[in-house]
């Protein structure tokens, strides 16, 4: 479930996002050094220190790649494989994720909660 979150989340900041970090990179030459620049004048103009970004066309990885910062206080440079705190921003996922499982008949919103022990 986290990381069905992680990865809405991050595919949430790809619409917004300064190449720093290199990881790997699958895309052609220009569509690749479009996306970085896209991301990286996106990061600029959003103030956002670091993300992450994993792009897939049918299941292949187009590319993977880090920018920015994940930690400003230590400089520690972003990678595709960073785990990020998304604090607050985690509750509307949780609530979607409960909304679908009603939708789905997994859970009934209406029933009694209880602990047993």
């Amino acid at each position: 479930m986290k990381k069905i979150l992680l990865f809405s989340v991050m595919a949430t900041f790809i619409a917004m996002c300064l190449p720093l970090t290199v990881q790997a990179q699958y895309l052609s030459g220009s569509a690749n050094q479009k996306a970085n620049e896209y991301i990286g004048l996106m990061m600029l103009k959003k103030h956002i220190p670091g993300l992450s970004v994993d792009v897939l066309k049918e299941g292949k990885v187009l590319k993977m790649q880090g920018y920015g910062f994940a930690n400003l206080e230590t400089r520690t440079p972003a990678t595709a494989r960073t785990v990020y705190k998304i604090a607050s921003i985690s509750k509307q996922f949780i609530a979607t994720a409960v909304m679908l499982l009603q939708q789905q008949g997994k859970i009934n919103l209406n029933s009694p909660i209880s602990i047993s022990g």
